[in-house]
């Protein structure tokens, strides 16, 4: 298990009981950034950073297991967030994400482009395609990022809400 796992291990507890989860967890360099949103599916304000701020040093500072100083970087995922989790491909299934392979892909010659998401299974994710409507299936671990695009209809979907 890597140190952004371990760290994931340990703040989820205190985030669920907050309403949050964790969406992604980077440490890079003196930063540790940790990305969260809400259960609900709501907009995360800057006060509630704030607050996950202070509750979550106060874990990290216990559990020890960043042995450097450290700058704690909490955000909110936004709407244009990473997918990082099967969890996060099934839960937004049908829309419309722009993706970057670790490589060129095998049958298609490309490695970045956009496209909606099929279907997810064990973990192969398929996409279809927006330029082109080529079905490509990748792997998770061949996923180098994956992030929604912003479409009106997302927009009109929050408008509503």
């Amino acid at each position: 298990m890597n140190l952004e796992e371990r760290i994931e291990d340990i703040i989820t507890p205190t985030l669920e009981d907050m309403g949050f989860s964790p969406v992604r967890i980077l440490k890079t360099g003196k930063a540790l950034q940790i990305m969260v949103e809400k259960e609900n599916g709501d907009a995360v304000s800057l006060d509630e950073c704030s607050k996950i701020s202070n509750a979550l040093s106060a874990v990290l500072d216990v559990e020890d297991i960043i042995q450097d100083k450290y700058m704690l970087e909490i955000s909110s995922a936004g709407m244009d967030r990473p997918l990082v989790k099967l969890k996060d491909y099934n839960k937004f299934l049908g829309n419309l994400v722009k993706v970057e392979a670790k490589f060129p892909l095998e049958d298609f010659g490309y490695k970045k482009f956009k496209g909606f998401i099929k279907s997810v299974n064990d973990n192969l994710i398929t996409f279809e395609n927006s330029s082109n409507n080529d079905l490509v299936e990748i792997e998770l671990d061949d996923i180098n990022k994956c992030n929604l695009e912003i479409t009106d209809d997302m927009i009109k979907n929050l408008l509503r809400k």
